[in-house]
């Protein structure tokens, strides 16, 4: 028996600028598991069922309302849990003091603040970990140039990527990212980069430990989202990617894993 008495050569393809009403007509009405994207009669990619739903349930940033009544809607599996208590005890007063700043900072700019990364994943694990990377739902320079104006620090600001640096007297740092979907036009280059919810942000991540992230705003300070299972991986001491082109996308992660 050779392939092409098994292959299937009846599926629907998509160009790259096909909108995604086409991408997921292809996959669901066509019960396709993954659909081939070409242009100009070359394939340049595919994109699979999962990673169609994810993106679909994922669409969309967390209002108010939303985060207080999220874990109650079944398509986003969402899991929170409060970690205030380990904020408060296992950080420094200055460096607790300063999230809390932020949180006020970004209400009163009408915007959502997240601690992002490993801080997170070593909080749950009771280690020490200063390494403070905050993710913002809006323009993180602009947010940074606003806060820094309140305390005393300096931004080193990074357009093309949406990100600044808080630099204060005593060399301690925060980094500071706008929420984002990245896409790369090739594996192994940097990426493309446009602005996104906090859900989009954290799957483009490398592992699902480090998808986890707490809520500095002053009406949910301390309250932790998991979208992708990283509290359950992080117990069983699983390292997991959150969809089948990770490596390709970033083949450094391998050796990170």
């Amino acid at each position: 028996m050779q392939i092409v008495d098994v292959m299937n050569t009846d599926f629907q393809l998509v160009s790259p600028r096909a909108a995604l009403a086409e991408l997921q007509q292809a996959i669901i009405e066509h019960n396709q598991r993954c659909v081939l994207v070409v242009d100009s009669g070359a394939l340049v990619g595919l994109v699979p069922r999962t990673d169609l739903f994810r993106y679909m349930l994922g669409d969309g940033q967390l209002s108010k309302g939303d985060f207080q009544g999220i874990s109650e809607h079944p398509s986003l599996q969402l899991k929170r849990k409060n970690l205030r208590h380990l904020l408060e005890t296992r950080l420094p007063e200055p460096v607790k003091q300063l999230l809390q700043e932020m949180g006020a900072a970004a209400d009163r700019l009408g915007v959502r603040i997240y601690l992002v990364g490993g801080i997170v994943r070593d909080l749950l694990l009771r280690q020490q970990n200063l390494d403070i990377d905050v993710v913002v739902e809006g323009d993180a320079i602009q947010f940074a140039n606003t806060f820094a104006e309140t305390v005393s620090c300096k931004v080193h600001s990074h357009e093309k990527f949406g990100t600044a640096v808080l630099v204060f007297s005593d060399g301690f740092k925060i980094d500071i990212a706008s929420a984002r979907l990245e896409y790369y036009d090739r594996p192994a280059v940097l990426p493309q980069v446009e602005h996104a919810s906090i859900r989009h942000d954290l799957f483009r991540r490398d592992f699902t430990i480090n998808t986890l992230t707490l809520s500095l705003n002053q009406d949910s300070f301390g309250q932790m989202l998991d979208f992708f299972g990283g509290q359950r991986d992080l117990k069983d001491k699983s390292i997991r990617i959150l969809h089948n082109l990770s490596f390709i996308e970033d083949p450094t992660r391998l050796f990170r894993a």
